[in-house]
């Protein structure tokens, strides 16, 4: 039996590995309900008008595109802050994203840091605007679930996995993988106030319907017992 996390790694199941239907399963990524508490973390970011991404730079996510997305956004507004979380201590790409942020003098504008405790990264993400991914593939990525449940909408690449979590214009934004149509969504997301405060109402109204694991459980429960 295979049990995927997604709509998408369902189908991927059925049409790329030809698993039959009858031997596929949804059972969709949950979590608890987040009691946020004001964690200590060595990283103050001055600036409380941030953006969030979570993953290490790799080809996975794609974090070169989120960069140069960033520089683009940029021209419209100069101060525009990102803050990547779970650099880690090694990463694939992680030099080549340095070298970039250095050559197109976006030091102020790019924040790297690197693993920190989960209540950390979360209290960072629960102070920051919306999370961003320009991910090439997700199943069903736990990142975009926390954003949920911390009320911060998301705006995701169209792809695989995040097409299964994000409806457009209600928790965020899908937009194609190319650095025009991410920084253009980033500006409406970041200049549109009513807007933003809207999806983030929706985005926690998301995650308590579909993703709370007080809820859904007893679905796996049954599954394991089958």
């Amino acid at each position: 039996m295979t049990l995927a996390c997604s709509v998408s790694e369902y189908n991927k199941s059925l049409n790329d590995l030809k698993i039959t239907k009858r031997k596929v399963l949804v059972w969709k990524n949950s979590i608890e309900r987040i009691i946020y508490t004001k964690a200590p973390t060595e990283y103050t970011l001055k600036n409380q008008d941030y953006i969030c991404a979570i993953g290490r730079p790799s080809f996975q996510k794609n974090t070169l595109l989120l960069i140069k997305s960033i520089l683009v956004a940029k021209k419209d507004l100069p101060n525009i802050q990102l803050v990547i979380l779970g650099v880690g201590f090694y990463s694939p790409d992680k030099e080549v994203i340095e070298i970039f942020i250095k050559k197109y003098n976006l030091e102020k504008n790019i924040t790297l840091i690197p693993w920190l405790k989960r209540e950390e990264s979360l209290h960072l993400l629960k102070n920051s605007k919306f999370l961003v991914s320009t991910s090439r593939y997700e199943g069903l990525p736990y990142s975009v679930i926390e954003a949920f449940a911390l009320s911060k909408p998301c705006l995701l690449s169209n792809v695989d996995g995040h097409r299964d979590i994000i409806i457009n214009n209600y928790n965020g934004f899908l937009a194609q993988e190319n650095s025009k149509d991410i920084s253009k969504k980033i500006i409406i997301m970041l200049k549109n106030k009513a807007l933003l405060k809207e999806m983030s109402f929706n985005s926690r109204t998301f995650f308590e319907e579909f993703f709370l694991i007080e809820k859904n459980i007893k679905k796996l429960e049954n599954i394991y017992l089958q």
